[in-house]
């Protein structure tokens, strides 16, 4: 997924431009029956953001810059339409994900790997990392309701945090949805006198 490191707060289910410094956001919907998978490090893995930014190169060939954008209309286009099996074809990023795998998170490809091979349809990098995101699909998120075979995110789970832990990296993995409602502000709180920030 293309990625502009200043830009990074917007959400990454909406498809966002900057026109004449202005940014225009589109609400892209998420299925319903989509788990998100995250494999945490336990461990201390870079200083900080701005660090991992200096991995990622200021100019990159058009080939690779066709290559992403042409990722990220699939992107947009599975979760749009629930064709989640599109999310395959875009494992490939060429813009951070090569350069920080290699330099900084040694978990990273092997967690990739283990969560695909166990049934996600679509794992990458979260961020600057270190985090480790897959998506897993059942008929519904409520694993009350699911039977055996759809049960894959346990599955998934298990796989990325073994495969972290052979590549030297412990960890824990945490199951969640993504929200409908994206980024949003919680409530508000007085930070100094007369200054307020959202929660």
């Amino acid at each position: 997924m293309i990625r502009q490191p200043p830009r990074s707060t917007l959400s990454s289910s909406s498809a966002a431009s900057d026109v004449y410094k202005r940014q225009h956001t589109v609400r892209v919907p998420v299925p319903s029956t989509i788990y998100c998978v995250l494999f945490v490090p336990s461990i201390k893995m870079k200083q900080n953001t701005h660090a991992t930014r200096g991995l990622v190169p200021q100019t990159v060939p058009m080939d690779d810059a066709a290559h992403n954008m042409a990722r990220t209309s699939i992107i947009t286009l599975a979760m749009a339409t629930s064709q989640l099996h599109l999310l395959k074809d875009c494992l490939d990023d060429r813009f951070h994900q090569p350069q920080r795998y290699e330099k900084l998170f040694p978990h990273a490809q092997a967690c990739v790997d283990a969560a695909m091979d166990s049934g996600a349809v679509y794992s990458f990098l979260s961020g600057a990392g270190p985090t480790i995101c897959s998506f897993v699909e059942g008929k519904t998120i409520d694993l009350s309701t699911q039977d055996a075979a759809e049960r894959k995110v346990t599955a998934v789970a298990d796989a990325m945090v073994a495969a972290a832990k052979a590549a030297g990296i412990p960890g824990r993995a945490v199951i969640t949805a993504p929200s409908q409602k994206g980024a949003h502000a919680v409530g508000m709180r007085e930070f100094g006198e007369g200054t307020f920030v959202s929660l």
